[in-house]
């Protein structure tokens, strides 16, 4: 896989509101891509949105996202994303 949109360095939210981290992913076969919130990986749920791939299969605009949603300052840390294909 190959990130051709990468997390920004340094992101900043209000209380109570959402932010969204979003990266362009590529790859043969369609990566898999887990966030992460420190050393855990994060799922779906009321606080957290998971969205990708958006786009086609290698298309250079597939798009993944993860959205907190209502943030509080216990959601400060550090958030990454796995990404890998059996390539």
């Amino acid at each position: 896989p190959t990130i051709t949109s990468d997390l920004e360095a340094n992101l900043q939210a209000i209380k109570n509101e959402s932010i969204t981290l979003k990266m362009n992913v590529t790859g043969t076969p369609q990566p898999d891509v887990i966030w992460m919130k420190g050393n855990d990986d994060l799922t779906p749920n009321e606080h957290y949105q998971i969205t990708g791939p958006t786009g086609t299969e290698g298309d250079a605009a597939t798009q993944y996202t993860l959205t907190i949603l209502n943030v509080q300052p216990e959601d400060q840390g550090e958030y990454s994303a796995k990404i890998s294909n059996v390539g």
